[in-house]
């Protein structure tokens, strides 16, 4: 056995157990290079070997010692220390360094201990001899921390796992695979902040989100998502349980005043089951059996009336047109509506703008050539496009891919973005414009109100006009009815006797 050797540097690596068990007589399991002044590893041998812990990096205070014989095979020892000298873990509540010591030869620097060994700080779990820390030292099988209220540990036999700090429970994993967040005892899956809230896995590639226990919103492997309704019927199926009710306030939507206003926003509608701050936009029609808008005076600054003349020459402007959409595989319906554009020419306030992709090219690529991230398209007719515009394309890989940006155009009838993948087919629908027509067909309708109330009033003076008309008519008649009489009479004084025998012309006639 050799007791010391000439050594000008000593090198010690260390290598921490991954846990510390919670026994009478814990060790740290350490191993460490010996090599002698010219690097080389030391020879195989036996070595008396001095192990020492320090509550300094330099000087400080030598708190726990032992010396140990160490088997050295290619310059490799392993030890565990406290297998000589009991390890004391009251010392383990500050920052400690090891010392390794050959003869008089002791390593420099010394090595800082790190997290695992302080788990030794928690002495009454250790021993389970206080009251007070008996309830975890009773069911933990492993301990790591400094103290009670830092601490992880496997609890219940070794079939749950609990994580604290500052004293509160933060994470635990329980025998069934629930892991809790916040809280502990988790009821499903993952719950996060108590233990009935979070997400639930119903089955493969089924979700829930579920508060108090219930779920709330679910996903379905089709990717159909429903909101109170476990079962969704379309790609956003929004349930009606638990809907509100406008009668139960009239001003449950309402914020411009409070609550208990002596007039009511909606009377009667019940089974609200959404409600939106902005605008709600859909590709295709919105099909309701009601359509209700706030229209309270309350919330207006009512700037005058309509003028009904006005509204009646405005909407004599517009045009009703036939027609077809581009996107014909989108929508194939035929429609009799109105243009925006010429809308807008006429009544203006009656068209919004948006940012959306136009099907302006709405063409499969002809070519596709994927390079370090790069798609480059050729179309068969000019694209348009310049660099910055933005595009919606359609892949069989991944659907619809929206706005892109052109980051290249070689040509008129190529042009090139970023992408993920490389794509097998593309359809190009067309780039992004951000004054996107919509008509609002509500002012259209205010409009028509407006323009239909000039035409009521206009015919109600036609038929003013026309009794006044044929008042005159029947004075007149009465006038024509009297001079008959008068003429008959005078015809009568003029006439001899003999004559009553001829015939007599009559005023008809005589006209």
């Amino acid at each position: 056995m050799k007791t010391n050797i000439l050594l000008l540097t000593l090198f010690t690596l260390l290598c921490w157990s991954g846990t510390l068990l919670a026994q009478n007589a814990p060790k740290i399991s350490i191993q460490g290079i010996l090599k002698d002044g010219n690097g080389n590893a030391v020879e195989d041998d036996t070595y008396t070997v001095t192990f020492k812990l320090y509550n300094a990096e330099t000087g400080g205070d030598n708190v726990w010692q032992e010396q140990a014989d160490v088997v050295v095979v290619g310059g490799v020892y392993s030890h565990l220390l406290g297998s000589v000298e009991a390890l004391e873990p009251s010392d383990f509540g500050t920052t400690l360094y090891l010392g390794v010591q050959l003869g008089s030869n002791e390593m420099t620097p010394r090595t800082e201990l790190t997290y695992a060994p302080y788990a030794f700080a928690v002495s009454t779990a250790i021993n389970a001899v206080n009251a007070d820390t008996a309830q975890y030292a009773s069911q933990a099988d492993t301990l790591i921390g400094r103290d009670l209220n830092n601490i992880a540990f496997f609890g219940d036999n070794g079939q749950n796992f609990f994580v604290k700090t500052n004293g509160t429970e933060r994470f635990s994993v329980d025998v069934n695979g629930n892991v809790g967040i916040g809280a502990g005892g988790a009821t499903f899956d993952l719950c996060i902040g108590d233990n009935d809230t979070g997400i639930d896995h119903l089955g493969d590639g089924n979700l829930a989100l579920k508060t108090n226990g219930s779920g709330r919103i679910f996903i379905l492997p089709n990717g159909r998502v429903g909101i109170s309704t476990n079962n969704p019927q379309a790609p956003l199926h929004v349930g009606s349980g638990g809907g509100a009710s406008a009668t139960f306030n009239g001003n449950y939507f309402k914020h411009d005043f409070g609550d208990q206003a002596p007039t009511r926003d909606i009377t009667g509608a019940g089974g609200i089951v959404a409600y939106f701050d902005g605008d709600m936009v859909a590709r295709e029609g919105v099909i309701s059996s009601g359509n209700i808008t706030w229209s309270d005076a309350r919330s207006k600054r009512v700037l005058g009336r309509s003028d009904a003349r006005e509204d009646l020459a405005t909407i004599n402007q517009l045009r009703i047109t036939d027609y077809t959409m581009i996107d014909y595989l989108e929508d194939a319906n035929a429609y009799k509506k109105v243009i925006a554009q010429e809308v807008e020419a006429v009544f203006p306030q009656a068209v919004r703008t948006s940012r959306r992709a136009i099907p302006n090219i709405y063409a499969q690529a002809e070519t596709t050539i994927y390079t370090n991230g790069i798609l480059q398209l050729s179309m068969a007719q000019a694209h348009g496009l310049a660099v910055g515009d933005h595009v919606d394309i359609l892949t069989p890989e991944q659907g619809r891919i929206m706005e892109l940006e052109v980051i290249a155009v070689p040509d008129a009838h190529s042009f090139s973005v970023a992408a993920d993948e490389a794509p097998s087919q593309v359809f190009v629908y067309g780039k992004y414009v951000d004054d996107f027509k919509a008509v609002d067909y509500d002012a259209l309708s205010m409009l028509n109100i407006s323009a239909t109330q000039e035409l009521y009033r206009m015919i109600q003076e036609r038929k003013r006009e026309n009794a006044e008309l044929r008042q005159q008519n029947a004075s007149l008649e009465a006038s024509t009815d009297d001079l008959d009489r008068r003429l008959d009479r005078l015809e009568a004084l003029v006439a001899p006797a003999t004559s009553a025998d001829q015939p007599k012309a009559a005023y008809g006639e005589r006209k």
